[in-house]
């Protein structure tokens, strides 16, 4: 009997414990060298860790020689009918439990041809303009025509999220008709594939 207490009492803390909102937060600098890091935060900065955009050597990285699938196989999961509605909802339902808490960004753009970073403004001037009067974040978006550098500055962003809150949709893609079908066929594919 306390082996069913013990189990209970630990699916409960984990349940608890994914109550728990996370804190993520993304930074890019181009002041020296272009970096991007990452940082999760969980229970108030008592556990943390960073992420950071550097590359690592092809001498680090082993690639394991598998069989893959057919660009052909791959093609007919993709086109399961009902997958692509599905996953755009699952990803329109994730954001909806993201919370924003900070979002700051000053960035330039320059290209080679100034004509062309004229006509990537026009088109991006609504938007910009959108950004910089409705938006309650600090965000700025301007030409560069005296460098050549692709972007230049800084971006930062805070999002709040509880993990428990992204099992529903979830579970709701993972058991959706269109997903069994494909998990099916990608099963079946590997199957053969083994053989």
């Amino acid at each position: 009997m306390w082996a069913v207490y013990l189990i209970a009492s630990l699916v409960l803390l984990a349940l608890l414990a994914l109550c728990i909102p996370i804190y993520i937060s993304l930074r890019f600098d181009t002041s020296q060298k272009p970096k991007l890091s990452i940082r999760l935060r969980w229970l108030s900065g008592l556990v943390s860790s960073e992420l950071t955009g550097e590359k690592k050597t092809s001498d680090d990285i082993l690639k394991p020689e598998t069989k893959g699938l057919e660009p052909s196989t791959i093609l007919d999961i993709l086109r399961t009918k009902g997958l692509a509605s599905q996953f755009f909802r699952l990803v329109r339902n994730i954001f909806r439990k993201i919370k924003i808490k900070e979002l700051a960004a000053d960035l330039k753009v320059g290209l080679e041809n100034p004509a062309d970073l004229g006509l990537l403004f026009a088109l991006l001037a609504p938007l910009n303009l959108l950004a910089r009067y409705f938006s309650p974040y600090p965000i700025s978006l301007q030409p560069n025509f005296t460098e050549e550098a692709f972007l230049q500055g800084y971006a930062h962003a805070t999002a709040r999220l509880q993990p428990i809150l992204f099992f529903p949709p979830l579970a709701g893609f993972i058991l959706s008709k269109p997903v069994l079908i494909a998990t099916r066929k990608l099963i079946s594919a590997k199957w053969k594939v083994k053989k």
